[in-house]
């Protein structure tokens, strides 16, 4: 009796299925070309490498400090050789090290970066001199070393979230946040890169960012010199 009782019940069972699971595979085209080691070389390559770049240009508030900067004014040099020997530095340092990053991903990692190195390398170099004049113009808000180096973590960590460094913007959907990334230097270089390095595109993927990256620095340049004070 039991067990035709079971077999009723087994037999019943099969055409009420409480649960129905089925799969769906959708194939997203927004994340097509999409790397995961290639995105966080590029953003860490770009995030670590604000500090090398904003740091070193931020010498100028110790030479304020202790009156190196006041010296150096009245001697014969002018204000502005001053000022681009201190950024030229600057820009050299983080260049060199974005340089290293670079060939250390391709050699050591065997991170292939595209069919076109040279414009990886003019957005990096853009990049470069774009961080540098953000780096003057914060130079020239702050009066202390130690609120430059309170400043710029806050700064340079919440642009590099917002700009991609951290995760694809792909996975950003609220639009504030997609307008603010627009703003953010770190965007731009991201963009030009992994159009590069992971969507198969050539040279021309890397003029509009260059462009806009080569924009941004020339007004944080003007910015950092109105408000660097010469005295």
């Amino acid at each position: 009796m039991w067990e035709d009782a079971y077999q009723s019940v087994m037999e019943a069972w099969k055409y009420k299925v409480p649960i129905s699971v089925t799969a769906v595979t959708q194939n997203n085209s927004s994340a097509e070309g999409y790397d995961s080691l290639k995105h966080s070389m590029i953003g860490f390559s770009l995030f670590f490498s604000m500090y090398t770049m904003v740091f070193g240009i931020g010498t100028i508030l110790s030479d304020r400090q202790y009156k190196t900067w006041q010296r150096m004014l009245i001697s014969p040099v002018s204000k502005f050789s001053i000022l681009g020997g201190t950024m030229v530095v600057a820009y050299l340092t983080g260049a060199i090290q974005m340089g290293v990053l670079i060939l250390a991903g391709k050699y050591l990692l065997n991170i292939d970066w595209g069919n076109s190195m040279a414009g990886i390398l003019m957005l990096a170099g853009a990049f470069v001199f774009t961080v540098t004049s953000m780096g003057l113009m914060l130079s020239g808000i702050v009066k202390t070393h130690e609120q430059l180096s309170s400043i710029s973590p806050v700064v340079l960590t919440s642009t590099s979230m917002l700009g991609g460094c951290m995760w694809p913007l792909e996975i950003v959907s609220n639009k504030i946040l997609l307008f603010l990334a627009e703003l953010t230097p770190q965007k731009w270089a991201m963009q030009g890169m992994e159009s590069i390095a992971s969507k198969g595109m050539g040279f021309e993927a890397a003029v509009l960012p260059t462009i806009v990256l080569i924009a941004m620095g020339t007004l944080f340049f003007a910015a950092g010199v109105k408000l660097l004070k010469f005295e």
